[in-house]
């Protein structure tokens, strides 16, 4: 039901990527509210001194930078687990951030429309085998990368950083299986986040798993 949209070779999901980061970062940073443009984020990324920006938020576009970066020079032939998710967390809060990569181990409070959304504390045993058997099953490598966004988001297994790692893990499926890239289109941003929200309290995944499969993968036909 869920097959992979694209076939590209190593050197077309090299492009794919290169092409798209910029964007990808931005619209990434739109998960913390960045005020950055997209010529902004594009500034930023090329090391190019802006005013206007706050210095908060240069942080995490550099870091997504970096979870990025970290992604594609993964090994082809590594089994993308937990290991790697708690690192793209790691940079993404940024090393020197207390618990940054690390399983939360208190309550959080995640604000919502209309009231809170109390996820559980994860038990890291418990997640790491759910991970470890979605990563691991017969489904599509895009499949699997949605439902481990989707998945990451729900869980909110870390301090701060969650969508954001979520998003990067994500890719870095799509990047080592060369099935294109996956991103939320900065117009259906608003709708994705109210329908986050509803999957969040309710757990079923099915209707927003297949909007992000029609709308969110791209890559070169």
């Amino acid at each position: 039901m869920f097959e992979d949209k694209y076939k590209m070779s190593d050197a077309e999901e090299k492009l794919l990527f290169e092409k798209n980061l910029p964007s990808m970062i931005y619209l990434a940073g739109k998960y913390e509210n960045l005020s950055t443009t997209l010529l902004d984020t594009k500034a930023i990324i090329n090391n190019l001194t802006i005013s206007g920006v706050k210095p908060d938020d240069v942080e995490v576009v550099l870091n997504l930078k970096a979870a990025y970066k970290y992604i594609v020079g993964l090994p082809q032939t590594i089994q993308f687990g937990i290991e790697q998710i708690q690192k793209i967390n790691l940079i993404i809060q940024g090393a020197g951030t207390p618990d940054a990569g690390k399983f939360r181990t208190k309550t959080v409070l995640v604000g919502l429309t209309n009231e809170d959304y109390v996820p559980a504390i994860p038990n890291e045993a418990n997640v790491t085998k759910n991970l470890e058997a979605l990563l691991t099953s017969q489904k599509s490598a895009t499949e699997k990368a949605i439902l481990l966004m989707l998945t990451l988001s729900r869980q909110q297994i870390f301090t701060n950083g969650n969508k954001r790692t979520a998003i990067v893990a994500a890719n870095a499926l799509m990047y080592q299986a060369k099935v294109g890239l996956l991103a939320v289109p900065e117009k259906k941003m608003h709708w994705y986040l109210s329908q986050l929200a509803k999957y969040y309290k309710t757990g079923r995944a099915d209707q927003l798993k297949r909007w992000l499969y029609e709308h969110a993968v791209f890559g070169i036909e």
